[in-house]
Protein backbone atom coordinates (compact mmCIF):
# COMPACT_ATOMS: atom_id res chain seq x y z
CA UNK A 1 0.00 0.00 0.00
CA UNK A 2 2.66 2.59 0.94
CA UNK A 3 5.14 1.37 -1.89
CA UNK A 4 2.80 1.65 -4.67
CA UNK A 5 1.34 5.59 -3.20
CA UNK A 6 4.97 6.74 -2.53
CA UNK A 7 6.61 4.70 -4.80
CA UNK A 8 8.65 3.42 -2.58
CA UNK A 9 11.12 -0.11 -3.44
CA UNK A 10 10.98 -1.13 0.35
CA UNK A 11 8.59 -1.55 2.69
CA UNK A 12 9.24 1.99 5.04
CA UNK A 13 7.69 0.35 8.50
CA UNK A 14 8.89 -2.96 9.79
CA UNK A 15 8.55 -4.76 12.72
CA UNK A 16 12.63 -5.26 13.20
CA UNK A 17 14.95 -3.28 12.76
CA UNK A 18 17.64 -3.31 9.32
CA UNK A 19 20.85 -1.48 9.35
CA UNK A 20 20.79 -0.67 5.55
CA UNK A 21 18.37 2.24 6.91
CA UNK A 22 20.41 4.17 10.23
CA UNK A 23 20.51 7.59 10.71
CA UNK A 24 23.52 8.32 12.76
CA UNK A 25 23.17 11.08 15.13
CA UNK A 26 25.65 12.51 17.11
CA UNK A 27 24.91 9.85 20.47
CA UNK A 28 24.15 6.42 17.73
CA UNK A 29 28.02 7.34 16.26
CA UNK A 30 29.30 7.21 19.75
CA UNK A 31 27.80 4.34 20.77
CA UNK A 32 28.61 2.52 17.83
CA UNK A 33 31.94 3.67 17.82
CA UNK A 34 32.21 2.48 21.56
CA UNK A 35 31.11 -0.77 20.79
CA UNK A 36 33.53 -1.22 17.62
CA UNK A 37 36.45 -0.47 19.54
CA UNK A 38 35.63 -3.03 22.63
CA UNK A 39 35.29 -5.43 20.26
CA UNK A 40 37.84 -4.61 18.01
CA UNK A 41 40.13 -4.00 21.31
CA UNK A 42 38.85 -7.29 22.52
CA UNK A 43 37.93 -5.17 26.17
CA UNK A 44 35.78 -8.32 27.13
CA UNK A 45 32.86 -6.38 27.78
CA UNK A 46 30.51 -3.89 26.87
CA UNK A 47 27.16 -2.70 27.88
CA UNK A 48 24.62 -1.05 25.45
CA UNK A 49 22.21 0.73 27.79
CA UNK A 50 19.21 3.08 26.60
CA UNK A 51 15.10 3.95 26.16
CA UNK A 52 12.95 1.69 25.27
CA UNK A 53 12.88 2.30 21.05
CA UNK A 54 16.29 4.20 20.90
CA UNK A 55 18.05 1.91 18.49
CA UNK A 56 19.85 -0.08 20.55
CA UNK A 57 18.86 -3.49 18.87
CA UNK A 58 19.33 -1.17 15.71
CA UNK A 59 22.94 -0.75 16.75
CA UNK A 60 23.82 -4.16 17.51
CA UNK A 61 22.66 -5.17 14.23
CA UNK A 62 24.62 -2.93 12.76
CA UNK A 63 27.80 -3.82 14.44
CA UNK A 64 27.28 -7.52 13.62
CA UNK A 65 26.92 -6.06 9.70
CA UNK A 66 30.54 -4.67 10.73
CA UNK A 67 32.48 -7.49 12.33
CA UNK A 68 33.77 -10.12 9.56
CA UNK A 69 32.26 -13.54 9.69
CA UNK A 70 35.97 -15.27 9.21
CA UNK A 71 37.43 -12.79 11.87
CA UNK A 72 34.24 -13.19 14.72
CA UNK A 73 31.84 -15.66 15.73
CA UNK A 74 29.15 -14.11 17.48
CA UNK A 75 25.72 -14.72 19.50
CA UNK A 76 22.94 -12.48 20.43
CA UNK A 77 21.08 -12.94 23.79
CA UNK A 78 17.79 -11.65 23.35
CA UNK A 79 16.52 -12.44 26.70
CA UNK A 80 18.52 -11.38 29.13
CA UNK A 81 16.49 -13.02 31.56
CA UNK A 82 16.84 -16.87 31.38
CA UNK A 83 17.96 -18.95 33.69
CA UNK A 84 21.90 -19.56 34.11
CA UNK A 85 21.20 -22.91 32.77
CA UNK A 86 19.76 -21.88 30.32
CA UNK A 87 21.64 -19.34 29.16
CA UNK A 88 24.80 -21.05 28.48
CA UNK A 89 22.71 -23.40 26.00
CA UNK A 90 21.62 -20.63 24.48
CA UNK A 91 25.10 -18.85 23.75
CA UNK A 92 26.83 -22.54 22.94
CA UNK A 93 23.72 -23.26 20.59
CA UNK A 94 23.92 -19.60 18.85
CA UNK A 95 27.55 -20.65 18.43
CA UNK A 96 26.80 -23.57 16.82
CA UNK A 97 27.51 -26.09 19.40
CA UNK A 98 25.49 -29.29 19.84
CA UNK A 99 23.95 -29.31 23.22
CA UNK A 100 21.86 -32.17 22.16
CA UNK A 101 23.33 -34.79 24.58
CA UNK A 102 24.40 -32.09 27.14
CA UNK A 103 22.21 -31.77 29.99
CA UNK A 104 24.83 -31.16 32.81
CA UNK A 105 26.39 -27.41 33.86
CA UNK A 106 29.52 -28.47 34.16
CA UNK A 107 29.19 -30.77 30.69
CA UNK A 108 28.11 -27.38 28.99
CA UNK A 109 31.31 -25.05 30.83
CA UNK A 110 33.47 -27.89 29.37
CA UNK A 111 31.96 -27.83 25.73
CA UNK A 112 31.79 -24.29 25.57
CA UNK A 113 34.89 -24.00 26.95
CA UNK A 114 36.64 -25.87 23.94
CA UNK A 115 34.35 -23.84 21.52
CA UNK A 116 36.20 -20.96 22.61
CA UNK A 117 39.46 -22.58 22.14
CA UNK A 118 39.04 -23.66 19.42
CA UNK A 119 38.29 -20.45 17.72
CA UNK A 120 41.00 -18.94 19.38
CA UNK A 121 43.20 -21.48 17.50
CA UNK A 122 41.43 -21.12 14.83
CA UNK A 123 42.19 -17.04 15.13
CA UNK A 124 38.74 -16.20 15.65
CA UNK A 125 36.93 -13.57 18.17
CA UNK A 126 34.01 -15.03 19.82
CA UNK A 127 31.51 -12.09 21.39
CA UNK A 128 28.22 -12.56 22.99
Amino acid sequence: MHEAYWKLQQKPFENTPDPRFIYYSQRHQEAFSRMLYAVKEQKGAAILTGEYGSGKTLLSRVLLKELSSEQYQTAIIFNPMLAPLRLIKEIIYQLGGDIASLSYKSDLLHYFNDMLYKNKNEKKNTGV
